[in-house]
């Protein structure tokens, strides 16, 4: 069964300062990303894929550092979101993807075990809905996306897991 929750994150001022950096980071990649398959294209009609582009992450993390303090599979992640923009864009045959401002860039995904890790320290956090009551235990989500910290400071996990109480089915007809 996969399950989708949101949880309330509580950043204080140092955690938050920090989010708020890895989403600005996240925002140039992106950007840099947007320019360098615009220049490519109008330079050498080349059209530059996301292969491309993760193979040349390595380097770009070498050569700036502030992009080396955050998750190589997050990174990743930036990059798959500017290629499914692109892909979009070409399947509609409009709404060319835009450069992002860093106060418009609001979201950044990690994947367990590619960057995502929760701490198995016994406690559980907290769903925000009520429907449901009950807490998810420590390392059982699959993914994490996290929203900027200025907004709402909210994270949607997705889990995949078996319900401790079955879910109600609806009544079939005879």
């Amino acid at each position: 069964m996969l399950l989708s929750y949101k949880y309330r994150l509580e950043p204080n001022r140092t955690q938050a300062m920090a989010l708020s950096e890895m989403l600005a980071d996240f925002c140039g990649l992106y950007n840099a990303g947007l320019q360098q398959r615009i220049e490519a294209y109008r330079r050498r009609s080349v059209s530059v894929t996301y292969k491309m582009q993760a193979a040349e992450l390595k380097a770009a993390r070498e050569a700036a550092p502030e992009l080396a303090r955050w998750s190589f599979s997050a990174e990743q992640q930036c990059l798959r979101r500017l290629d499914k923009t692109y892909k979009a864009f070409f399947r509609r045959g409009y709404g060319f993807p835009r450069f992002r401002a860093k106060a418009r860039y609001h979201a950044a995904e990690f994947r367990v075990g590619d960057g995502l890790t929760i701490r198995k320290s016994g406690k559980r956090l907290r769903r925000r809905s009520r429907r449901d009551q009950g807490a998810l235990a420590p390392g059982s989500a699959e993914r994490l996306q996290i929203r900027n910290p200025d907004a709402a400071n909210v994270a949607s996990g997705t889990s995949s897991f078996t319900s401790r109480s079955p879910v109600p089915q609806s009544p079939t007809e005879p």
